[in-house]
């Protein structure tokens, strides 16, 4: 797959169901994030933003094939209000997908038919009360159509432990289900290809939500092969990360750099470790993850965990990214971890 960010600058990396974009480029990410939501909102480009994107135009390739806004339905997630705006009923909403779709129920249809004889009945009577009124005006019922309802009939309330919330003020941890079938169903529907953009969902999505969030859309993504996940975030997201998510992973930076499966990623850790490597697989991903988002990010960041700063230098060299300065606790550390730090880090505790 191949993403414009900047006329004529890509970033290129094979897609899976599931991505990652790391690394400390908050630049690249936010130009990434700019793209998907430029090429969701479907429209030629204007003057002024051609000279973001080149007057060919922001392109999207998949192998080949260059990706327009006809060929996918995008939902970005970045913020509690994207997840209350897809819950809403307003036009290119999932609720608003959801509840048109109802216009095409037999059930439906056969109860407005009902419902539309029973009208014609309280017409009839309304007229002949009426007749002894005037003879020059008569009253017509219009015929209740489900366009009608949607329009001036339909509310929605929202609960949480049983009391009606404004939409705006429910813990958006408690919507997440709804969003996720919602989206499920207007999958199945289409049977177009869907991509979810998740920009910095730690810092609107909480603890154990954040990960039955994750759980979800894949599983969506595992049973419709319709849906492709994109997580951009800035700091560290804390998923349940396995041993397949290495792969999926693109460290953003001067050089963008998808790592490699597993088993070559935790060689090369072996072979450029400052000591014997001991650490077991779920040790490594776990670590790995942690520091991904300081990789080529050159600011001080002080505390971090001693072996995730040994592995963080370790990747950086592998990679060719600057070093990052850190403060850094040296106690858990052997004598060849911490040669290896003191060689380029500053060293500020013994």
């Amino acid at each position: 797959m191949k993403i414009e960010y900047d006329d004529g600058s890509y970033i290129n990396f094979m897609a899976y169901h599931k991505n990652f974009f790391m690394g400390g480029c908050n630049e690249k990410k936010w130009k990434l994030c700019r793209s998907f939501e430029r090429l969701k909102s479907g429209k030629q480009l204007s003057i002024v933003e051609e000279n973001v994107y080149g007057d060919d135009g922001l392109s999207f390739f998949m192998g080949e094939k260059r990706i327009t806004a006809k060929d996918v339905d995008i939902h970005i997630v970045n913020s509690r209000e994207s997840i209350f705006s897809a819950l809403e009923y307003k036009k290119g909403s999932l609720m608003y997908a959801q509840m048109e779709s109802f216009k095409m129920s037999f059930d439906v249809n056969r109860m407005l038919d009902q419902l539309n004889n029973e009208l014609l009945k309280i017409e009839s009577e309304v007229q002949g009360s009426f007749a002894g009124l005037s003879d020059n005006i008569t009253p017509i019922f219009l015929p209740i159509t489900f366009e009608g309802l949607l329009k001036n009939q339909l509310l929605f309330s929202y609960l949480e432990k049983g009391k009606i919330f404004p939409l705006e003020m429910m813990d958006v941890g408690e919507l997440l289900d709804e969003f996720c079938q919602l989206l499920r169903l207007e999958i199945e529907r289409s049977a177009r290809e869907n991509w979810l953009v998740l920009r910095n969902a730690e810092s609107f999505i909480y603890g154990k939500h954040l990960q039955r969030f994750m759980d979800e859309l894949e599983k969506i993504s595992f049973e419709t092969k319709l849906l492709k996940i994109f997580v951009i975030s800035d700091s560290y997201v804390d998923f349940t990360y396995t041993q397949e998510d290495i792969e999926k992973t693109i460290i953003l930076g001067d050089q963008d750099e998808q790592l490699p499966p597993f088993d070559v990623f935790r060689k090369s850790i072996c072979n450029h470790y400052p000591s014997e490597f001991i650490w077991s697989d779920n040790q490594l991903v776990s670590s790995a993850f942690r520091v991904f988002h300081y990789l080529g990010n050159e600011r001080l960041y002080p505390y971090i965990n001693e072996k995730d700063m040994v592995l963080l230098k370790v990747v950086t060299g592998l990679l060719g990214m600057p070093t990052l300065e850190c403060l850094v606790m040296e106690d858990g550390l052997n004598d060849l971890e911490r040669a290896f730090l003191r060689d380029k880090l500053q060293k500020i505790f013994d």
